[in-house]
């Protein structure tokens, strides 16, 4: 690797890759809000099924009672499990932001952990889940839905694996150490500093 080559890198990292990280946790910090949000819908759903079911004295009734009671118990379990997702991908997003290496790899390999037990095949995701797709304004259901987390799972993943990649290179001894031997000699050749 030349100067060139190593001031290409990190001129990239700084004008490119951080605006787009930057980006990224502005979008996912709205997300969490929005799912925090949906959250308690959720348990304040949960909460008048439970005031519900006291009040019902019909048994059938009261079987369709904790039949939603159920359901809602499981979609605020995942609804949590996702905003936890989310929280870490923002840690890492931040952790690769500030340059941070050590704490980077440690929150990637805790989101990619969440995410696989986020889309763990469970019979509720691919019988009655609903997903809504904010890009194309679409619901998905059942199958359907549970393909779509997997292939939004995914995209996470790649996308954390490609930061990490530019980011462990970029803070590379090889990088650092091409960098300041080329301020050296462009010192001692008498030109400005540059990077």
């Amino acid at each position: 690797m030349n100067y060139k080559q190593a001031l290409n890198a990190k001129v990239g990292w700084e004008k490119q890759s951080k605006p787009m990280i930057k980006s990224m946790l502005d979008d996912i910090k709205r997300g969490i809000s929005l799912n925090t949000e949906e959250l308690k819908g959720h348990q304040d759903d949960l909460k008048s099924l439970k005031e519900e079911d006291v009040k019902t004295t019909d048994e059938s009734v009261r079987e369709a009672i904790r039949s939603k009671l159920n359901r809602t118990g499981w979609i605020i379990q995942h609804t949590m499990l996702g905003i936890k997702r989310d929280k870490q991908l923002a840690c890492f997003l931040s952790y690769s932001y500030n340059g941070d290496l050590e704490n980077a790899v440690k929150y990637l390999h805790k989101f990619k952990e969440t995410s696989f037990e986020w889309i763990e095949d469970d019979e509720k995701i691919t019988t009655s889940f609903v997903l809504h797709d904010w890009f194309d304004k679409k619901d998905h259901v059942r199958e359907d839905a549970y393909n779509q987390m997997c292939k939004h799972c995914k995209n996470d993943i790649n996308m954390v694996e490609s930061i990490m990649k530019d980011l462990s290179f970029v803070m590379s001894d090889v990088v650092e150490d091409v960098l300041k031997a080329g301020q050296r000699m462009n010192k001692r050749k008498g030109k400005k500093h540059r990077g």
